[in-house]
């Protein structure tokens, strides 16, 4: 960041990254570049003028990801985490525009305003191939695939103005918030599909060296408007040193057009604090949901949105000098129109997406927690366990994709002395088991047991501008699948891995 005049300052950032992938074919091409400049009009008033520009443009893209089963319905898992089921000429370039401002003022009553508003143009360019089947254990055939090109622009505007300040009732001090929001996008699609078949052959022998096939000129075109518009008020009442009330409510109105229409949404949120002490606290809250979604069925028409509640009961403690801080909640959400992939069809929809439908009677139960702690000021250490479970109103398993326990362990240790510099580091993850019923063929289940992953870190701090910094990633090379519910087809985590990264701020 550099100075002018005491009043203005500016900040300049540029990446630029190319790489290639664990995945045959595919390779990552990225440059990004953002700016931004800062202006004190007064004490009390802040502008911020900014711009950023991302341009991807990566090679062997994967449209789907791996068949999950052979043929005869045993798991597909021991396919080399390498293979693809992208061409050579796959890819899925993008690059946006993005002009943002931000005007803060404070007042001396402690008030504050701000008005954010924002611009962003986008771009896709999509040859895409998705290779779906089961292919036969000995011999690798049984796959087919579905090629188009998908290219769509998209505009958005966006505003969002908030307040908020403290205000005195009944001779106690409370805090208020208010916001208005408005966004509107425009999305231009059009999609290219072939009437060319293409022939996958022998699976295990595929190298994406396949012909891109003939086109036709004219596209299936889609175009969208969405406006959304809300406004919001919470407060935050003291009803006593010890007791706090927290209220809110949002007011939506949605529109896609065509024929996509929400008006008048009202969402409250309701929620209490008491301390027990001063480093103690117990808080219950209760929240309405609802979600739009892009998700669309069979016959190309969105989904409803999303709807529900969520309870929480929650409690936060500090031990040892705020050297040790706890957290636990147990919660429970209920939600209705929930998105799930639709088993009957296999054909991706015009926009490249795939058929989707819902689920009503949803619920999920469960409960986490967190230890945040230091046992000394140069080593930090932190601990989560989340337990959750969903299930369908009629009692069956849902959302089995997920796991029901995820448990997430780090720590970071600074050295001092003539290792002031050094920093090592590490965490482990672990996760239980996760399945897909119905998802194969003769009705098999797809599945992936509960596995951990180990990374590691080293960072020396060279000067005070620059850094080096070494990254191990999935130390003991555990082979795993990182998603198993993509249409009866899954992705491979990536194996064991190693960056050497130089930082320099000037």
């Amino acid at each position: 960041m550099v100075g002018v005049g005491g009043s203005i300052q500016a900040r300049f950032a540029a990446a630029y990254e190319k790489s290639d992938s664990f995945t045959d074919l595919a390779e990552d091409e990225n440059l990004q570049i953002y700016g931004v400049v800062t202006a004190r009009l007064s004490d009390s008033t802040l502008f911020t003028l900014g711009a950023d520009y991302s341009d991807r443009d990566p090679k062997g893209s994967t449209w789907g990801a791996l068949p999950l089963f052979y043929a005869d319905g045993s798991l597909a898992n021991d396919l080399p985490r390498s293979t693809t089921t992208a061409a050579s000429w796959s890819s899925w370039k993008r690059h946006g525009t993005n002009v943002f401002s931000t005007l803060e003022h404070s007042f001396d009553n402690n008030w504050e305003l701000k008005l954010d508003i924002e611009h962003r143009e986008d771009k896709m360019d999509g040859h895409l191939l998705f290779l779906y089947g089961a292919p036969d254990k000995t011999t690798g055939l049984g796959m087919s695939a579905s090629p188009m090109i998908y290219q769509s622009s998209r505009k958005q505007d966006a505003a969002r103005l908030f307040a908020s300040g403290p205000f005195e009732l009944f001779g106690r001090e409370h805090k208020l918030t208010t916001g208005l929001l408005y966004s509107k996008q425009d999305i231009s699609a059009d999609s290219y599909y072939t009437t060319d078949t293409l022939s996958v052959g022998n699976f295990f022998e595929w190298d994406g060296s396949i012909a891109e096939p003939n086109y036709p000129s004219t596209p299936t075109t889609q175009e969208t408007e969405e406006i959304q518009k809300g406004a919001y008020i919470a407060t935050q009442l003291s009803l006593h040193d010890q007791l706090t009330l927290l209220l809110g409510s949002r007011i939506s109105q949605y529109r896609i057009d065509p024929g996509y229409e929400h008006n008048d949404v009202i969402t409250p949120y309701a929620g209490l604090v008491y301390d027990i002490t001063d480093s103690v606290s117990i808080y219950t809250s209760y929240t309405e949901i609802f979600q739009p979604q892009d998700a669309k069925d069979a016959n190309n028409k969105r989904l409803d949105p999303t709807t529900g509640n969520n309870i929480e009961l929650g409690s936060k403690a500090d031990f040892f000098d705020e050297r040790l801080t706890a957290s636990v909640a147990v919660f429970k959400v209920q939600k209705e129109n929930v998105a799930e992939r639709d088993p009957n069809i296999k054909d991706p929809l015009p926009d490249g997406s795939f058929p989707m439908r819902t689920v009503d009677g949803t619920s999920n139960r469960g409960f986490e927690m967190e230890l945040t702690g230091r046992p000394t000021e140069d080593w930090d250490l932190y601990f989560s366990y989340t337990y959750s479970e969903s299930e369908k109103a009629n009692g069956e398993a849902f959302g089995t994709h997920l796991p029901k326990n995820l448990v997430r362990l780090s720590t970071l240790y600074h050295f001092n002395g003539a290792l002031e510099d050094l920093t090592l580091g590490g965490n482990l993850s672990w996760q239980s088991k996760i399945y897909v019923e119905n998802a194969g063929p003769n009705g098999a289940s797809s599945e992936q047991d509960s596995y951990f992953i180990a990374n590691l870190m080293a960072s020396y701090q060279i000067t005070d501008d620059a850094i080096v910094r070494l990254n191990i990633r999935n130390v003991f090379d555990e082979k795993y699948y990182s998603s198993i519910d993509f249409y009866d087809q899954g992705f491979f985590g990536e194996p064991r891995n190693v960056e050497l990264s130089l930082s320099y701020n000037f």
